[in-house]
């Protein structure tokens, strides 16, 4: 494999990161718009026990989806700078 493959794979497999950072993204955004709709049942005040836990679970999945999101950009960032050294 010479440095030219190299760099067109490294670049060609930033993309498929970018790619798949975007489809996170939609998928995190779904999720925290599900988790903002979730209310009290009719005729009800407050949230039932298993509509709080069920909040506090799609939080904790939407935190460990943005921890996710942040190390595929760092990793990406590092990838690119790879791919432009000489």
């Amino acid at each position: 494999m010479n440095k030219r493959t190299i760099k067109k794979s490294l670049s060609e497999f930033s993309g498929k990161i970018t790619q798949i950072m975007s489809e996170l993204e939609e998928f995190k955004d779904e999720i925290e718009e599900y988790n903002q709709s979730i209310e009290p049942y009719e005729g009800k005040d407050d949230l039932t026990e298993e509509q709080y836990q069920r909040q506090e679970w799609l939080e904790d999945v939407i935190y460990q989806l943005e921890d996710i999101i942040s190390n595929l950009d760092d990793n990406q960032c590092q990838l690119d700078e790879i791919a432009e050294v000489e």
